[in-house]
């Protein structure tokens, strides 16, 4: 069997685009995060690529709706750890977001299932996503089980390891 790479085993992380799939699938209450506990649960890993100098893209999902916005999210998100955010996943406004990242800095992008792709585990979704970085972290355990783009391609592309949470 296959050795699982962690964290520590990507080796100098600081420069380094990391896209990272985090569980951040919370309960929404009159929009806004009825629980925080999957956004705490995510802070270890976040804090540890942010202390390790990676340049962190984010990605969740959020709800089973296309449409769904992560904003909610990412407000909540942002009392805890300092982080950007872009509606998009692709396109200008995203790409000049990725460059413009430095070292310890983080980036929320949105709702990965707001593309149709992302759940029929498209390739060439995958590798659009996996494009946005050098190394890929799978942080979303709860999630590890769907036959989703940003789950199962990504890591087929680019350098991967589990995050704290899922290890």
């Amino acid at each position: 069997m296959d050795q699982v790479a962690t964290l520590g085993s990507l080796g100098n992380l600081a420069g380094k685009r990391v896209l990272l799939r985090a569980a951040l699938n919370v309960p929404l209450r009159e929009g806004g995060v009825g629980s925080d506990y999957r956004i705490r649960r995510a802070l270890p890993t976040l804090e540890y690529l942010s202390a390790a100098g990676a340049r962190t893209i984010i990605l969740a999902h959020l709800g089973r709706s296309p449409s769904a916005s992560i904003l909610p999210v990412f407000r909540e998100l942002q009392k805890s750890i300092p982080v950007k955010f872009v509606p998009a996943l692709f396109g200008a406004e995203v790409d000049s977001a990725i460059k413009d990242l430095r070292d310890g800095e983080m980036l929320l992008l949105e709702n990965v299932r707001s593309d149709p792709r992302e759940v029929k585990n498209d390739f060439s979704f995958a590798r659009s996503l996996a494009a946005h970085a050098d190394v890929f972290v799978n942080d979303a355990f709860a999630d590890s089980h769907r036959l989703h783009s940003s789950i199962m391609g990504v890591p087929q592309i680019i350098p991967s390891a589990m995050g704290l949470l899922f290890e």
